[in-house]
Formats: structure tokens, sequence, C-alpha cells
């Protein structure tokens, strides 16, 4: 890695920034007081529903722990580049440039875990790698099995709910010192299964989805306390309040912090 980390290095514009909606401000925020505080836990989670900028957040965690190395671990091919998308400083629609938050280079240089055609010295230069969950399964990995246990100092999972799953809690422990953070519009699994870890409900969404305390928006909640309202509040999602905000966002007249 060159000697220079921007995550590290650098201050990014988040919370005067138009460009950036208040959900990705509320939620960068809150990040950055969790990865603060040294007796917190590791591992919480992000809800956002789609259309309120998920993937923005998820390009904007590092800065909030001025990460080493950032692994963001997406579900599919499709979604893995799309995020590689928005953090490749070769594209003048990432998302740094789109929303202004980084005004100019240098930039996190990112790399994709996808097949045969990336090497570890190509690791080794990037700030942060991204990757489908698929090319990091099976007991002897190549890239588990090369890679030293302090490699990331940060695992972002997109749709975090599976990171309750095997594959997910093996990375978890390959890198025991890493912070996990779990970004989901859909924090309760199919099977039952709650994402693991704590959560924050940004507003708009905190408002819409209301867990039976007035300022959940505000606050790091443990899922595991809040499980049965979790339950009760998905069984009824039809009817929330919380779908709609992706169609409430819609209508944002800044629609750069889409991402």
């Amino acid at each position: 890695m060159s000697n220079g980390n921007p995550f590290q290095d650098r201050q990014p514009r988040v919370e005067d920034n138009p460009r950036i909606r208040t959900p990705q401000r509320e939620a960068y925020a809150a990040l950055a007081t969790f990865a603060g505080n040294a007796g917190s836990e590791r591992e919480t989670g992000i809800v956002l529903p789609v259309g309120c900028g998920k993937s923005g957040c998820i390009t904007l965690a590092p800065f909030a722990f001025r990460s080493k190395r950032t692994l963001v671990v997406a579900p599919g091919l499709k979604i893995t580049a799309q995020l590689y998308k928005d953090f490749d400083p070769t594209k003048s629609d990432m998302f740094y440039i789109k929303c202004d938050v980084l005004q100019c280079p240098p930039y996190p240089e990112p790399v994709e875990i996808r097949g045969t055609n990336t090497n570890r010295g190509d690791l080794d230069e990037s700030h942060v790698v991204i990757t489908n969950i698929q090319q990091l399964q099976g007991e002897e990995n190549r890239w588990l099995a090369n890679l030293p246990a302090d490699y990331f100092d940060l695992i972002l999972f997109d749709e975090g709910h599976h990171s309750v799953a095997d594959t997910y809690e093996g990375l978890k422990t390959k890198f025991p010192d890493a912070r996990i953070i779990n970004f989901s519009a859909t924090p309760l699994r199919a099977d039952g299964q709650l994402m693991a870890g704590g959560c924050f409900i940004p507003t708009p969404s905190s408002a819409l989805f209301v867990r039976g305390t007035s300022n959940v928006s505000r606050h790091l909640c443990s899922t595991r306390e809040r499980s049965n309202t979790f339950a009760a509040r998905t069984a009824r999602r039809s009817k929330s309040p919380l779908m709609k905000c992706a169609a409430s966002e819609n209508r944002n007249p800044i629609s750069a912090g889409a991402s």
C-alpha cells in the first residue's frame, strides 16, 4: 500500500454536504460515534430501505473508522459490480466525486476480488477490497488461507441480514479484530434469524419504523433486545410506512446522493 491512506488522512465532506441525504448523514455520524467508542460491541448494523442511499453509506463508512483496509462483501456479482463502481476513481460518477465528498485526489484505492484476475499484490496496494461472498467460500479458500488475521480492520456486509450464515461467521473468525458493520433493508431473515449485532435506523426511516422507543433514530439499539418487536413489525411490513421511504426520498430534488 502507498504511504498515504485517504481513509485516515482525509476528511470527507458529509455534515454540510447538500448532496448527502439525511439518512446517510445520520448513519455516518452514528458510525463515527460507534468507531470512537473503544468499549462498544464489535458489530452493529445500519437499516436503510432500498432507495435511501445504502451504497453511499457503505462508501462513507471506512472514513468513520479511519480504516487501514476495508473489506466490502456483497451477496452477488451484480451488487459487487455496483459497489466497486461507487469506489472506482476512474469513473466520473463514483460516489466521492458525484456527491462532492472528496473534491480532488487522492481517492481510496479499490480492488475487486473476482475469479483469478486479482493477485495478492493488488490487495496489498488497495485501501478497500470489494467482493461477493461466493469468492470467499470454502475451508481452503486461497484468499482466506493467505491473508493474515489483521489484514482488514473493518468488514462491511451489504445485505447484512445474511451475516449470521456460516460463511459470514467464518470471515468474522478469520479477522478477529475487524469491526463489523451490517447494512440491510431487511434485518430479519426469511428463516426468522435477526441481523447480528446492534442496529441503527436513520431518519426518515426511523420515524417510519418505530420499535417501542421514541428516540430510536439517535441510538444504536440491540436487535437482540428488540427481536420480538422486529418480528411483529416485519410481519406487518406491507402496511408499514417504512416501505414508503424510497418513494418519499425519490421526491428529494437532490438526486446525486441516491447511491
